[in-house]
């Protein structure tokens, strides 16, 4: 069978360790830039880590790494967009009218206010003008001379002269103050209350209030099952665990996605059901038991790998914190993270598939969590 490797991918968090003759500090990303920190340069194939003075002391194949106490917290997310108002909500059935309550009797009438005083006179219109004087009646003719004869008689009085116009009505006079309020009744007896109506129909839906503040962004949870139709494998294990110097086979998986056939064995790995080119991986996050006592030797270098029919096909090494502080103190010892073992080769129908940890010499037990394998078949 033919077989071509694509290399490993190794991610890890710093652990503290500690050696009977001293302590190690180890600072994590995000401190001030003032304080101290410490520089290493990670070895792309081993995985094994050396401290340096300056991250210019990197060699060709390695990358550098720092550590620093605790990164400053970020600023707050911006205010969410306001959100559109939501469509109004249809007009509910109008329910009918509840019974009218019986009428109360009426309150006792409150007593009468005192009569206002009465207004002033009018002031007195103003006399007519005279009537004209009668005419007077003309004068008898004189009498002869002779004997003195009776008087005439008296002319008639003249007519009475027309009468004057009447004068103006006077002012009226201010309307006297209105007498005091007498005191309000007794309330009267409140009638029953009427039968409760239906509900009325429902109010429009009330415009949307805006969007609160983003909160944080949450732990990344386990990767899903992978979709349906995708010619996948996918297994997880929650967690395994070592014993110092003994290898470890890791089974016993869940099977979360399988659409390409493979028969899972729990305790001997999985079978291939298909010939063709497979892309096969392998991740456990992986840390030690205890606080690390002892000093790795050069050639302890822990690993997870696949095996295919007992032939190792890839391996991704745990990594090693490598310290050599002025030559007066070397340590080697392992930093907690995830290693990943990844592999793209060409499987024969048949063909079973394991998963491994070996400890190549490591004097202390590890845990294996959030284990999880998927084998892809590309062709």
């Amino acid at each position: 069978m033919s077989r071509r490797w694509f290399g490993s991918q190794v991610t890890f968090s710093l652990a503290v360790m500690a050696t009977s003759a001293s302590a190690l500090l180890v600072t994590v990303p995000g401190a001030d830039a003032a304080r101290p920190k410490l520089v290493g340069c990670v070895d792309r194939a081993s995985g094994e880590v050396r401290i340096v003075d300056r991250a210019r002391q990197c060699e060709r194949g390695e990358r550098s790494v720092a550590w620093r106490v605790r990164g400053p917290r970020g600023a707050d997310g911006a205010t969410g967009a306001r959100g559109p108002a939501g469509p109004a909500g249809p007009a509910g059935i109008q329910g009918p009218a509840g019974v009218t309550g019986a009428q109360g009797p009426a309150g006792v009438t409150g007593a009468a206010g005192f009569p206002g005083a009465p207004g002033a006179a009018g002031a007195t219109g103003a006399t007519g003008a005279m009537g004209s004087i009668g005419i007077t009646g003309a004068t008898g003719p004189a009498g002869p001379t002779g004997v003195t004869g009776a008087t005439g008689a008296t002319g008639v009085t003249g007519d009475i002269g027309v009468t004057g116009p009447t004068g103006p009505v006077g002012v009226t006079g201010a309307t006297g103050a209105d007498g005091v309020t007498g005191a309000a009744g007794p309330t009267g007896v409140t009638g029953s209350i009427g039968v409760t109506g239906p509900t009325g129909e429902v109010g429009a839906t009330g415009e949307v209030g805006p969007t609160g503040a983003t909160g944080q962004t949450g732990v990344t949870g386990p990767t899903g099952p992978a979709g349906a139709g995708q010619p996948l494998l996918a297994l997880r294990r929650d967690s395994a665990s070592t014993t110092p110097n003994a290898d470890l086979g890791v089974d016993n998986f869940v099977t979360v996605h399988n659409s390409i056939g493979a028969v899972v064995n729990p305790f001997g790995g999985v079978t291939v059901s298909t010939s063709g080119l497979h892309q096969i991986s392998f991740g456990c996050n992986v840390a030690p038991t205890a606080a690390v006592t002892t000093s790795y030797g050069a050639g302890v270098n822990p690993r997870l790998a696949i095996y295919d029919n007992g032939t190792e096909l890839a391996s991704a090494p745990v990594s090693i914190f490598n310290v050599n502080a002025a030559l007066l103190l070397t340590l080697r010892a392992p930093v907690s993270g995830r290693v990943v073992a990844e592999r793209t080769a060409t499987l024969a129908a048949g063909d079973v598939l394991t998963f491994e940890y070996r400890a190549v010499g490591a004097p202390n037990a590890f845990n294996l969590e959030q284990c999880e394998v998927t084998v892809e078949r590309r062709s």
